[in-house]
């Protein structure tokens, strides 16, 4: 026979499976000494004699205590006790061995002899059990946070419910949650006071130099430099411990478990005696000393500054690598999660822009996250090839992460109290992650919500699904974000829900990232917002983006998909918009699909846009913006029904520019015309214009200013007439279909071409007519006969000089 005590355990444990003990009892009562027994509740082990001769005398017989003081005074014999308070229920069993843990007011009780008592339980772990009540007005999260830090070690499932469940559980306090391995699950409603924010961090992993003792503190708080840069003032000595292009971790005020408040990663970029100068501006203001804190004095002692476990490359990464050199890699373990970025800001790389554009957004924006395959003693191997350059020269290497991993935030309702004071604050939130999650059956943000909803940052393959994100409170710059992903690696947005937030979904500085399958309605600014800062390989596919008003009178640019900012300059590269339905964006501000100039490489393909004004834009910055230019944008595959401009396409004052657009196998139906103008490059491959309504002398397809026009495969149908091409330094219409317009003119030359070639339109005219549009500069006049359909054509045109 086994060892009582671990009879007693998995006696407690069948229990414990049913609502009523005394069912379990009769249950296994009927049993013999056979390997299992099957009851109503399942299999339970071989406890079947053991339980005749010993059980039901050992349940009866433990000790009936009201609540944990009672236990905390016991001095009884008794090795199991019952807890019969209504919310910290259960039954209490005594170990010998154990004279060092914790009480932490839920799992594990101290009496007054020194005795350690433990809460017996299989499955998830209860907030009531650390004596949460819930209801309006009472402040919950120290008990909250009691149930965290019990599961510190061993992770598992924290259910936070108040004792009546249509109550709510009101929290005014930081839930910070430093756990792996854990899923914390808010049921019922969750209500959210100004200071209050879920949130689950990991860090980098850090080292101590040789001759320190202690981790790095501050004299006088942090400040900021001419430049908007992040300076430490540390303790006298302090300084001599740091290295130019250390990645580093601030600490400041630590809630009462030693979880940070307020954390910051950052890059020493400066050093004068012991006054540090940072890459990028700060996250708060950080102070040595946190006197007025809420949380004891022990864990408060003041921000702390940790030196992180980091190599610099010792030869430049290029886009494209997969293994890297940083000259030793003693340091690095096969499986590491590691972070790879260099110390440029966004200032820096608009300094970089030629013209130089002085800037003052200081965030770190070169980065992405990867994971150890394989190492030499001077190359690290990652899973996949880097999707960015870091050269040496700006300080490139490559950081250990100790991420949080396998941590699942959960919730079904989230509201506030009152206005949330600070935008940084998302209402949850998950920072330095791996494989982690979050699920929010609703957010709704009216009260009080003007940080985001939902937030993932600098982490690796986490995701926020099936969440619900409504009503921001306020709009105002940088505020009321729907779901967000930040500096993140293979991440996602799927399956969402949001709507009236200023950008209802958003990206920033994101590698591989995706928004797919999600609902979009009604968005203040951008209905999904590809923010730009250097972000690489966003996939935004399969979603429905509405708006049925125009929400933001006053801003000029936006849309239902926009592709870059007009402040984050240095874009959003390689972007893939596909498969995507919509509608309703009919304000002239604000495009179904809005693509910025300081993007490069945006494919737009497959995707149904429906009665917008405006269904494709290069959004045109003015003259007192940096200079924006990208190489090439395709917009090809799409539908777009009643569009009042079906493109709003044009380079702009020299400093929004478009170097190529290609515009294949399009249909535009029920639309306004096609028009393109400013451009060195235009591609116009299958694009057909149907049940366009008829305006007199209006044209289908307007072509102005373009240095390259190639137009070939196009039809028309519907419109007064078919294309004007004015003042292009190169023009080839080469097999369109343009002989249904209505007042037969298939072609308008406007004058001002340099070369005009026009092969097989047919336009249902001799091949050698024309319109001529007029002197503008000298007019074109000449067009070339390509004789019967399937002959050679041996007739070459020069048009001369532009």
């Amino acid at each position: 026979m086994s060892d009582p005590a671990d009879l007693n355990d998995r006696l407690l444990q069948a229990v414990l499976k049913a609502e009523n003990g005394s069912q379990i009892m009769r249950a296994v009562a009927n049993g013999d000494d056979q390997t299992e027994v099957m009851t109503e509740n399942g299999l339970i082990p071989s406890l079947a004699k053991w339980l005749k001769d010993k059980g039901n005398a050992l349940v009866d017989s433990a000790a009936a205590l009201q609540d944990y003081a009672a236990l905390r005074a016991y001095t009884g014999p008794l090795s199991i006790v019952r807890i019969l308070k209504p919310g910290i229920t259960g039954f209490f069993q005594h170990r010998t061995g154990d004279t060092t843990s914790a009480d932490n007011n839920g799992t594990l009780i101290v009496d007054a002899l020194g005795r350690r008592w433990k809460r017996q339980y299989e499955g998830a772990v209860y907030a009531t059990w650390f004596e949460l009540v819930g209801g309006v007005g009472v402040e919950e999260s120290r008990h909250i946070l009691s149930a965290i830090d019990a599961l510190r070690e061993t992770g598992g499932e924290l259910v936070i419910q108040a004792l009546d469940p249509r109550d709510p559980v009101y929290i005014d306090s930081p839930i910070t949650i430093e756990v792996s391995n854990l899923t914390v699950r808010f049921r019922g409603e969750l209500l959210q006071g100004p200071s209050a924010y879920v949130r689950a961090q990991g860090a980098l992993q850090e080292i101590m130099r040789p001759g320190q003792t202690r981790q790095l503190k501050l004299r006088a708080p942090s400040t900021v430099d001419g430049a908007g840069r992040m300076v430490l003032p540390l303790e006298v000595g302090d300084g001599a411990f740091l290295l130019v292009g250390d990645r580093i971790v601030v600490r400041g005020e630590n809630d009462v478990f030693g979880n940070p408040l307020d954390k910051q990663i950052t890059t020493v970029i400066a050093i004068s005696g012991d006054d540090v100068t940072c890459a990028d501006e700060p996250d708060t203001t950080f102070y040595p000393t946190y006197p007025d804190s809420d949380w004891g004095p022990d864990l408060t002692t003041g921000t702390t500054i940790a030196i992180s476990a980091f190599k610099p490359l010792t030869i430049d990464a290029k886009a494209g690598d997969i293994t890297v050199d940083v000259g030793d890699t003693s340091i690095f373990t096969v499986g590491d999660l590691c972070y790879i970025s260099d110390n440029r800001t966004e200032a820096d790389f608009m300094a970089a822009m030629n013209p130089p554009v002085a800037s003052t957004l200081r965030s770190l924006c070169n980065m992405e996250i990867a994971t150890v395959v394989a190492k030499t003693a001077s190359t690290l191997t990652f899973d996949r090839r880097l999707e960015r350059s870091f050269p040496v020269e700006f300080g490139g290497g490559v950081a250990i992460m100790a991420p949080i991993r396998n941590t699942h935030l959960k919730a079904d309702t989230v509201r506030w109290a009152a206005p949330q004071p600070n935008r940084r604050n998302a209402a949850f939130a998950i920072n330095y992650g791996g494989r982690c999650s979050i699920e929010l059956g609703l957010v709704d943000g009216k009260a009080g919500r003007i940080g985001a909803a939902a937030r993932i940052g600098y982490s690796y393959d986490c995701h926020i699904l099936n969440t619900r994100a409504i009503d921001a409170y306020r709009f105002e710059s940088a505020e009321g974000y729907g779901l967000t992903l930040y500096y993140s690696t293979l991440c996602s947005i799927r399956n969402c829900f949001a709507s009236g937030n200023r950008h209802n979904y958003l990206l920033q500085t994101t590698t591989l990232c995706e928004v797919v399958d999600n609902y979009s309605g009604d968005d203040y600014i951008s209905g999904i917002d590809a923010h730009g800062a250097n972000a690489v390989k966003t996939r935004i596919s399969r979603n429905i983006v509405t708006r049925s008003i125009n929400h933001s009178p006053g801003v000029t640019n936006g849309g239902g998909i926009r592709i870059g900012n007009t402040s984050h300059v240095i874009g959003d590269h390689d972007t893939l918009v596909e498969d995507n339905w919509i509608s309703g964006y009919l304000g002239a501000l604000h495009a179904a699909i809005d693509v910025s100039p300081s993007s490069r490489d945006t494919v737009a393909r497959k995707n149904n846009i429906q009665d917008v004004q405006i269904a494709f834009r290069h959004y045109k910055v003015n003259t007192s913006n940096p200079n924006q230019h990208a190489n090439r944008v395709e917009f090809s595959d799409n539908l777009v029904i009643r569009a009042v401009e079906p493109l709003d396409v044009e380079n702009y004052d020299g400093n929004s520019y478009w170097d190529e657009l290609i515009l294949k196998r399009n249909t535009f139906r029920e639309c306004g015309p096609i028009v393109v103008w400013d451009l060195p490059k235009l591609i116009c491959k299958g694009n057909d214009v149907e049940d366009m309504a008829y305006v007199p002398g209006q044209h289908a397809f307007e072509f102005r200013g373009i240095g390259d026009l190639r137009m070939q495969g196009c039809s028309v149908d519907g419109a007064a007439r078919g294309v004007i091409v004015t003042n292009c330094a190169k023009a080839a219409l080469v097999r369109n279909w343009l002989g249904e317009t209505v007042e037969g003119i298939p072609i308008t030359d406007g004058g001002g071409n340099g070369q005009l070639i026009l092969l097989d339109n047919d336009n249902g005219l001799p091949p050698t007519t024309l319109i001529d549009g007029g002197a503008f500069g000298a007019a074109t006049t000449t067009a070339i006969d390509g004789g019967a359909f399937g002959d050679a054509t041996g007739t070459i045109h020069d048009g001369g000089s532009f």
